[in-house]
């Protein structure tokens, strides 16, 4: 690992140039005062080669800024997951595993730009021009198989060894296999994008406000896909197939936007006892049109024995001699069009009253804000589209009505701040115009997708309740943030599954349903310690519940069922820090509860915690820095027994400057009980699933850190 840092400065003027080269999933990037921000990965296996410069210009009669970065990262990723799923089913439900590995080569170049033009503060006007290319080749393998019965492993992936790797033809696993699918795939493309945005405001001697905003893109794409497969079907092997596929996708689009609104504001004079009033009206319109050209010629390839050992370079850059190949029914061509207008009024009503003041820092105030706004917005969609028979151009016009409310009362008594705040959003969704297309995309192994011309528009309904109680003074910022939120979507577009059990095969089709809704409810708590307290405590508690509704059913039934999962939530999130001194400790918890039942499946239960303490610790007559910390992670009432764990974590560094702080030794052990893992639980209407991710495991790390500071010989 290798981090350099450098700046140059004057005093309208700074450059900086960094660089940041490791294999420890480290994504840092240094700001302008040589600070490294990001950090660790969360996912993968990742060898990073990264850099960039940032360039600042000021106007000495600040008329204008200049700032621009430009980075460019090349980056290397190994990724593992395994993962085990349920399919809640009418007559029984089916049990799936899949695992996949992969590794991803990326480059990516980034110039962002922005340019700050002001005069007197009477205006502004910003601009952001940017530009980003991204190339990427990626390749792995994939195993997958759905089971009718449930399955006990000895380690993650045994089934799907068993069937694809050891021979034997699977075993036991094979007297209950539905389906199974072993992938090898690889994958290269590259997208260009080129942006720009501007905001302007200019303000008048009567407090009124004019702001004009837009944007504009344009992007391009291509990109190159082949797999080759081996489908095992069920107990019968005569069945099994072999597929060879290639498919070669191209896209372009454009895009802009741009608006403008108008505050005016109002003065409605003072009230009594100090306190006055104000109104304020803001009309906005905004118009945006979008385009996207995209194509994706598909090549079946299974019988063309002498394209079969050809790479998916030499396929790319010869598709003129396979074009005999190529299947219309997974093949498209589309244009699409996308017209908006918006049309916004906005109504602000401001109470304030100052009272007398309590100290020489805070006053006595009571302040009432109430917010509306209403929007207009017309939509047209227009999508031409050829697939194999389908040649259909399509049409669509919209026209929404989305209001916005919000109450809000604060009260400040000297340094205590306390309020509360009630808010009430609705808003609309149209599908994909593409949704509606009658098409069936069979290009994924056991997968098949359709169209549905009979979508409804999606409305959402949002309401939350704020509460707050803050307490401002010194180094201690106590506080007490609570809040509820209520919400409900009609006509929710989901994506129904048929499965079909003698074959395997999954068929998704958009429909939308009723009956989905969720609330949700936070409290944090945080009082942190100071220079005379000597602990300092914080918590966030979480409740939520959710009534997910999706569509399921199996082929032998003539329509999806409605499948309705009521699911509750509970989080909590504690920590206690000691200091004293130059000692610093913690002590840590964490747990998540979910409850999951439906009338498809046993009511679910899975539990997530952890506990663990943390210290760090100068010692003096060294000058060196100690810390680390410790946790035991849990899980349990996972379906697979594998995700059932306990995992002890334990890292620790040592550190010690010298030099004036110009020189830093600093050792790091991460994971020094080589236990850490990253696993992932999620259920809905359709399905739960739990999935196990690699991560950075144990490492020990000696760093080095020089710090040079050269400034002008005048300042010697």
């Amino acid at each position: 690992m290798g981090r350099a840092f450098g700046l140059r400065f004057s005093d309208h003027s700074r450059l900086t140039l960094y660089a940041n080269i490791n294999d420890l999933n480290d994504n840092s990037y240094s700001n302008s005062q040589g600070m490294w921000q990001g950090g660790i990965g969360s996912g993968g296996e990742t060898n990073t080669k990264a850099g960039g410069l940032d360039l600042l210009i000021n106007d000495r009669r600040k008329r204008y800024k200049l700032n621009s970065t430009l980075t460019v990262g090349h980056t290397k990723t190994k990724n593992e997951e395994h993962q085990s799923d349920i399919s809640f089913l009418e007559n029984g439900n089916v049990f799936g595993r899949s695992t996949s590995h992969s590794t991803d080569y990326s480059l990516k170049i980034r110039s962002e730009n922005k340019l700050d033009l002001t005069n007197n503060n009477n205006w502004f006007l910003t601009v952001k021009p940017n530009v980003s290319y991204d190339r990427y080749d990626n390749s792995g393998r994939t195993m997958d198989a759905d089971f009718s019965e449930e399955l006990y492993e000895n380690y993650f992936g045994e089934s799907l060894d068993s069937l694809f790797i050891y021979g034997g033809g699977g075993g036991q696993y094979r007297n209950i296999l539905i389906s199974g699918v072993r992938s090898s795939f690889w994958n290269k493309g590259h997208d260009f994008k080129a942006d720009v945005d501007f905001d302007g405001e200019w303000k008048f001697p009567s407090f009124d406000r004019l702001r004009i905003f837009g944007d504009a893109s344009y992007g391009s794409g291509s990109a190159d896909g082949l797999r080759r497969t081996d489908i095992l079907n069920g107990t019968d092997s005569s069945l099994d197939e072999f597929q060879r596929r290639f498919s070669h996708n191209s896209s372009s689009d454009y895009n802009y936007h741009f608006g403008g609104s108008y505050d005016y504001s109002v003065s409605l004079g003072k009230s009594g006892n100090g306190g006055s009033n104000s109104i304020s009206l803001s009309p906005q319109y905004e118009y945006s049109q979008s385009y996207n050209s995209a194509s994706r010629p598909y090549y079946i390839l299974d019988e063309a024995d002498e394209f079969g050992t050809w790479s998916i370079d030499k396929l790319s850059s010869s598709r003129s001699m396979i074009q005999e190949f190529i299947n219309a029914e997974n093949s498209y061509y589309s244009s699409k069009w996308q017209m908006e207008h918006k049309g916004k009024l906005a109504i602000n009503f401001n109470h304030y009253h100052e009272g007398k003041k309590m100290t020489n820092d805070y006053k006595d105030i009571l302040q009432i804000n109430f917010d509306a706004n209403v929007q207009l917005r017309h939509k047209r969609d227009k999508l031409d589209y050829s697939r194999g028979e389908t040649d259909t151009l399509a049409c669509r016009n919209r026209f929404f009505v989305e209001p916005d409310a919000r109450l809000e009362f604060k009260v400040q008594r000297g340094p205590v701040e306390a309020g509360y705040a009630l808010n009430y959003r609705y808003y609309s969704s149209s599908p994909d115009l593409l949704y509606s297309i009658d098409y069936r995309d069979s290009s994924s192994p056991l997968m098949v997708r359709e169209g549905n011309p009979l979508l409804s528009d999606s409305h959402t309904h949002v309401v939350k309740f704020d509460f707050w109680h803050h307490f401002y003074k010194s180094r201690r910022n106590r506080y007490i943030n609570a809040d509820i939120q209520y919400m409900r979507i009609n006509d929710r577009l989901c994506q129904s599954m048929t499965y079909n059990k003698i074959t395997g095969v999954r068929t998704y089709r958009p429909e939308t349903v009723n009956g989905n809704w969720k609330i949700v409810a936070n409290l944090r708590f945080n009082r942190p310690s100071a220079e005379n307290k000597m602990f300092g405590i914080r918590n966030n508690f979480r409740v939520a519940y959710l009534n997910d509704v999706d569509m399921i059913s199996l082929s032998s039934e003539e329509n999806s069922l409605r499948n309705t999962v009521r699911q509750t939530t509970i989080g909590d999130e504690f920590k206690l820090d000691y200091q004293i001194n130059g000692l610093l400790c913690g002590l840590k918890a964490n747990f998540s509860y979910n409850h999951s039942e439906s009338e498809r499946f046993e009511t679910m239960n899975t539990f997530n915690y952890s506990y663990g303490l943390s210290g760090s610790y100068t010692v003096s007559p060294w000058d060196m820095d100690l810390s680390t910390d410790i946790s035991m992670r849990s899980r349990r009432g996972y379906q697979d027994n594998c995700f059932n764990t306990d995992e002890l974590v334990w890292n620790m560094s040592l550190s010690k400057s010298i030099m004036n702080g110009n020189l830093t030794f600093k050792l790091k052990a991460y994971d020094i009980l080589n236990q850490i893992s990253s696993v992932h639980y999620a259920i809905n209407a359709q399905m739960q699933t739990e999935s196990w991710h690699n991560m950075l495991g144990r490492y020990v790390m000696l760093s080095v850190m020089y710090r040079l500071n050269l400034e002008p010989k005048k300042k010697r």
